[in-house]
Parts: structure tokens; sequence; C-alpha cells
């Protein structure tokens, strides 16, 4: 699944008007071993409750059913979803989608400097002197090194400044 980014900003939103976080789970022994989640603390005696999993009823029977592995498993997940880290999330991936959008104009550019350097280097019934190939070589040299940059840094293995 791809999120829209008017996915991404409705998220953001919800998350904003959200309790906000961090949210903890509050388990055994309190609530008969139900658990509930909380906001802004773990302690049982000072929270603001965000949700509780007393009781589920079945769809079709209205009939109160209990499952109590996926209850804890529910309350741990909905936990680690508090705003605050939804926010982070959306953010991390605008960081990225900015971060890409920026290599690809850079390898753009970088493709057009090398179309730029293939056409400088087919000259017809031309001999390079030694001082052209000098150049020729040079430019080759920069495409390389441009060329292995942006690799690196599309890659995550270089870190800017």
């Amino acid at each position: 699944m791809t999120l829209t980014p008017e996915q991404m900003d409705a998220l953001a939103e919800k998350a904003r008007k959200a309790t906000p976080g961090p949210w903890y789970v509050v388990g055994p022994p309190w609530n008969n071993e139900v658990p509930w989640i909380n906001a802004g603390s773990d302690d049982p005696h000072r929270y603001l409750p965000v949700c509780d999993f007393d009781a589920r009823l079945d769809a079709e029977t209205d009939v109160e059913v209990r499952d109590d592995r996926s209850v804890h498993s529910d309350a741990a997940f909905i936990a680690a979803c508090s705003p605050d880290v939804i926010l982070a999330l959306v953010q991390q991936v605008r960081d990225a989608e900015r971060e890409r959008d920026g290599m690809r104009e850079y390898l753009h550019d970088i493709c057009d400097a090398y179309e730029g350097f293939n056409k400088s280097s087919e000259l017809p019934d031309h001999k390079e002197d030694g001082d052209e190939r000098e150049q020729r070589d040079g430019r080759a040299g920069e495409f390389w090194n441009d060329l292995e940059e942006a690799i690196e840094r599309a890659s995550g293995a270089r870190q800017e400044p």
C-alpha cells in the first residue's frame, strides 16, 4: 500500500487532533487484567485514559468476547502508534521523499553532464593534441567522481554534514 500525499496529510491531522503521546499500556494487575492505554504516564494512578479493552462484543451476536492474547497485542500496537510516533513517521516519509526528489534531480544533472561530455568528445575528423586529451580526461574524471558521489548519496552510504 502506498499512501498519497493527501492520505499522509489526513493521518497527520488526525494525529494532531488526538490525545498527545506518548501512550502507554497499563495491564495486569489493574482493571481485572484487561489493559488500557494511558497518555503521558504508565502510572495507573496518574493517567489520562485513551482507550480500554474492557469489553468486546461479537459483531453478529452482541455477546461479549475476550481473547486475552489479542487484547494485549492490540493494546501494545495501539500504544506504539501514539500521535507523536505517527507524526514522526509522517515527517520521516516526507523527508525521505524530499531527499529522493533531490537525488533524482542530481542524477538528471549528472546524466545531462555526461551527455554533454560525450558530445564534446565526438569531434569528426579532428585529432586530439595532448592538451585536448588532458582536458577530455579531466572531464571524464569529474563525471565519474560525480557519478560515484551520487551513487553513495543514493545508497545512504554517505552522510551530508
